[in-house]
Parts: structure tokens; sequence; C-alpha cells
């Protein structure tokens, strides 16, 4: 099983917010970090501070909000909104492999998530991605990246994608 660290609600309560602070952060085989909300309360935010990031294997660290049942679209609900994921490196940060990334969803009416990623160079590659999506009634989040003196994507991606609301803005 995947290691995890996560904070999550059901309910109209607030999920809990989840701050990580380590010189060095490295994820792996499945890694977690996420916060959730199904119902009516908000999902918590993520905030990473550490010296350096490395991301791989279908780790991931992410925030979501509202739930689809059902098949094939389901039936999509949840007002609460997503969590901010925020990650605040002050060295390099390296995020590999299909699966890997930094990620924020909303199924149902609320908002979903903004992702802040600073580092003072940042790469993608094989398969990673940052994104933040909205398959239901609320609005995508919002990316932004600094990425300090290098930038570097090779068969990867940053996206916004909504089906029925408006995509976040991007800015690199």
């Amino acid at each position: 099983n995947a290691s995890a660290i996560t904070a999550l609600t059901h309910g109209t309560g607030r999920a809990g917010a989840l701050t990580l602070s380590t010189p060095s952060l490295i994820m792996f085989d499945g890694g977690l970090i996420s916060t959730a909300t199904g119902g009516d309360g908000p999902a918590g935010s993520i905030t990473v501070n550490t010296g350096s990031m490395n991301v791989s294997s279908g780790a991931s660290i992410s925030s979501s909000s509202g739930l689809n049942v059902g098949v094939g679209g389901g039936f999509l609900f949840g007002n609460g909104a997503g969590g901010t994921v925020t990650v605040n490196a002050t060295g390099p940060v390296t995020i590999t492999d299909q699966g890997s990334g930094l990620f924020t969803t909303t199924f149902g009416n609320g908002v979903g998530g903004n992702i802040n990623l600073r580092g003072s160079g940042i790469q993608l590659s094989n398969g990673a991605a940052i994104s933040a999506t909205s398959s239901g009634r609320g609005k995508a989040g919002n990316i932004t990246v600094n990425a300090g003196n290098q930038f570097t994507m090779m068969n990867s991606s940053v996206t916004t994608v909504a089906h029925q609301s408006s995509g976040g803005a991007i800015k690199i």
C-alpha cells in the first residue's frame, strides 16, 4: 500500500490543513499528500516548505472537492471549495513519471483549489503533470509557477480543465 498523509471531511466541517517542513521531500511509489471534502465543508490547504523536492512513480500532492457518484460521469455533488496546494522550495523541484504531480480537482459546485509552486529550478518529465480540473459547476483553480532560473518540461503538462465551468489561469 502507498504511504499517505491526508485530511478529509464529508460533512459541513472544514478538513484540516496540512503543513510539511523538511530539508528535502522525496515521494515515490504512489505516495500521497492530500486534503479532500465530499460535502459542503471546504478542503484544507496543503503547504510544503522544503529545500528540494523530488516526486516520482505516481506520487502526488492533491486537494479535491465534491464527489462523483455513478458510472459514466455519474452524479456530481458537494459545495465545498477545494484547498490550495502550495510548494515553497528554496532548491530544485523535480516531478517525473505518469501520475506524478500536483493536482486540484472539483467535482461538485465548489471552487477548485489553486496550485502555487516555487523553486530555484523546476523540471517536469516523462508524463508528470500540474493540473487544476473542474468536472462540475465549480470553477477550476489557478496555477502559478515561479521557476527561478529554469523551467523544463519534457513530455509533461501544466493544465487547467473545466467541463461545465471556467478553467483557471496559468502563470509561469
